[in-house]
């Protein structure tokens, strides 16, 4: 590396520790802001409960004044609109209503003029919590779970093999659209390229940069082909330079993997040779260790076991005869998986671990946005004319012939875009944020292919501006049992016409959990030496499926990659090294859907209040985030390991002194102050436009 080099990695490694300094001050607690002569200090919200955008909490507050030598504390009850964006581990609270103010130790008339004036301010605040702390807080409460008791289990088609292999789905027997110009055509119901030379009825699948299998069958027999006509090399994907940034060339170079082409629901689970089993101590069972899939075995019953798309399958046979289990009929040996072992990725969807409660708390917390109502537009295109297609189960139905979902209710049109409803009076628009959506269409089953939808919501309403948000449901994510799981299992029906629309999937991509990006799509085999680019040929412009492109992680998916969110990854800058992970900070960035650029115009930048936002308390103050109010509006203090309740002398160490009511002011205390055990992953969906080099897209 020459000096320059070295030079421009230390000013780079220097902005991104020095930015990321800048993301944690804002959670740095308590707060203080300006209110003419006083100066407000707010203690860390505890939040109440969360209904769609709107957040009820409680906080402990004081205030200083010029005329004043000691603060007055109270207590502050509010609610206040929030966008939450997961993947910077960040909620924004805004438009704040007072519900109520408790100064429990002030006596004269300065509490009227304090809660007038906080009463008329605070509508204007403007305050970011840290995502990870809300979650947490939220633990205790008794949230909602919208369960998809109609998931399907079924188990899709389970190939294994010995040698390092691909899995190339099409979307039912292979569609042929012609290439304008050529005598070439190209199967349109795949996400991988895949051209046909009609002159000698040779099928060709891109690989890499410049490199091609052929086949004169279209779902056997292909071998890498160093002759490919300059025709077809023609239409070998774009990488974008985005895709570019994202690639990883550090990957060990491999064996030219076997293709398998399938045309049904169907898994690979690859071995390089025959499965390798290692032991995980004290749990009774073994893993392979030889493939990417999470493939174990029970020592005491020879019963394997498999994790697909969040879902467990058993078998006596590794070759046959698997069946759906319940997490919570897994063998006790899966919960004793310790958290530093390389098998630890796979406790998400063990039922009662912390991960998986994590997990399951988190999908049903939205993303939200403010959308612009004045700015926010959009355009719906049709392959021919409208066509309509009943909703099984209701009065609605909906336009099969686009990628955009749209629903007829009520005589009007409701198309959801990227996680915002627009309306319309017809199916060309004028389109335009929709204030509200018909109940009705939110009993779409499981069996549609528009159910995500119904994850999307409109939650306030002002002359400018829409409040909006999204569960993980919208982006395939669903909660199951105990634990979340990928796609529904439902096999549903693409529209083939002048153009191909296909619909989510739940099998094919070797979809894989960790806790700290979400959802990965790939392939079973991660250390190939080509990319196999997704959802990149000239077909798919905004991805596969979905609504909004899946992202390739270029470096792969092996074993001991979780090992670097142990180290430290949850902050999301450096690694366990200290190095930057800019790539990966990108990639969290994107994973939420309002962040997209479709969306860029339409969302309301939270970030640009200016002058009303609380302010991180000067360093040289030392203010101990150790002030906490409960829920009657007592205030209380915990030094050294005690508690001290305010009272209108001053902090009395006397109180409290009950053992069970100290025991509870601490788990309330340290449930608000304590990060999630969850790592920020966010269940983004739609499929990618990137590659796998031979494993790994990810959202």
């Amino acid at each position: 590396m020459s000096f320059i080099q070295k030079g421009l990695f230390a000013l780079l490694f220097f902005i991104v520790v020095f930015v990321s300094h800048l993301h944690a001050d804002e959670d740095v607690w308590p707060k203080e802001l300006t209110l003419e002569k006083h100066k407000l200090i707010i203690y860390q919200p505890q939040p109440e409960s969360l209904s769609g955008s709107t957040l009820k909490a409680l906080a402990a507050i004081s205030v200083e004044s010029n005329d004043r030598e000691n603060p007055i504390f109270g207590a502050i009850w509010f609610r206040a609109q929030i966008n939450i964006d997961k993947s910077e581990n960040r909620a924004e609270l805004s438009d704040f209503k007072l519900d109520k103010l408790r100064f429990p130790d002030e006596k004269d008339n300065r509490s009227s003029v304090l809660q007038k004036l906080i009463k008329e301010k605070m509508p204007h605040w403007s305050l970011d919590i840290s995502y990870q702390k809300l979650l947490s807080s939220l633990e205790i409460k008794d949230m909602q779970k919208k369960q998809s008791v109609n998931i399907k289990t079924d188990a899709p088609n389970i190939i294994i093999t010995e040698v390092p292999s691909i899995l190339i789905s099409i979307d039912g027997e292979a569609r042929l659209k012609p290439i304008e110009k050529s005598k070439l055509f190209r199967v349109i119901n795949t996400p991988f390229t895949i051209i046909m030379d009609s002159a000698d009825s040779t099928y060709y699948l891109n690989a890499d940069k410049n490199v091609w299998y052929s086949s004169t069958d279209v779902k056997t027999g292909y071998k890498i082909d160093k002759n490919v006509p300059k025709e077809v090399a023609k239409h070998q994907p774009k990488v974008s330079q985005e895709q570019e940034e994202d690639s990883d060339n550090t990957l060990e170079v491999g064996a030219a993997p076997e293709i398998v082409v399938v045309t049904e629901p169907t898994e690979l689970i690859s071995c390089d040779g025959k499965p390798e089993f290692t032991p995980i101590s004290e749990t009774g069972l073994m893993y392979v260790s030889n493939t990417e899939s999470d493939l174990f075995m029970q020592i005491s019953t020879q019963q394997y076991y498999l994790l697909l798309a969040g879902r467990w399958f058993e078998s006596k046979n590794l070759h046959k005869g698997w069946k759906y289990i319940k997490s919570t009929a897994l063998p006790k040996g899966f919960s004793q998986i310790p958290s530093d072992s390389d098998s630890s990725n796979i406790l998400y969807a063990v039922s009662g671990t912390s991960e998986s409660k994590d997990a399951v708390l988190d999908a049903q917390i939205p993303q939200t946005a403010s959308v612009d109502r004045n700015t926010a537009t959009l355009s719906v295109s049709y392959d021919g004319d409208p066509e309509y297609k009943k909703i099984d189960g209701t009065s609605l139905s909906y336009l099969v012939n686009t990628q955009t979902p749209v629903i007829l209710a009520n005589k009007r049109y409701y198309a959801c875009d990227n996680a915002i409803w627009f309306v319309a009076n017809n199916p060309y628009g004028v389109w335009s944020v929709a204030t509200s959506i018909p109940e009705e269409i939110y009993t779409i089953p499981t069996s549609s292919p528009l159910y995500n939808v119904t994850f999307v919501k409109v939650y306030k309403v002002t002359d400018d501006t829409v409040y909006v948000g999204y569960t993980s449901g919208y982006t395939n994510t669903y909660i199951y049992n105990t634990t979340i799981v990928y796609g529904t299992g439902y096999v549903y029906q693409p529209w083939y016409g002048t153009y191909y629309y296909p619909r989510p999937v739940t099998w094919g991509f070797h979809v894989r959990w960790s806790p700290y990006y979400g959802w990965g799509f790939g392939m079973s085999y991660s250390t190939g030496p080509f990319t196999f680019m997704i959802g990149g040929g000239g077909w798919y412009g905004h991805g596969f499926w979905g609504p909004a492109p899946f992202y390739r992680y270029g470096h792969g998916y092996h074993r001991g990659y979780h090992n670097g969110y142990r180290r430290g990854y949850i902050h999301g800058r450096l690694d366990g090294n200290n190095r930057p992970v800019t790539r990966e900070a990108k990639q969290r960035h994107r994973n939420n859907l309002y962040n997209s650029k479709v969306n860029k115009s339409r969302v309301k930048n939270s970030r640009d209040r200016a002058g009303n936002r609380f302010k991180s308390s000067n360093i040289k103050q030392k203010r101990s985030n150790n002030v906490y109010a409960d829920r009657n509006g007592g205030i209380h203090r915990k030094v050294d390991n005690s508690w001290q309740q305010r009272s209108s002398s001053g902090w009395d160490k006397s109180r409290p002194s009950n053992t069970s009511r100290q025991n509870s002011l601490n788990r309330s205390f340290e449930s608000r102050n304590r990060g999630s055990n969850f790592s920020r992953g966010s269940f983004s969906g739609g499929h990618s436009r990137g590659s796998s080099r031979a494993r790994g897209l990810r959202r």
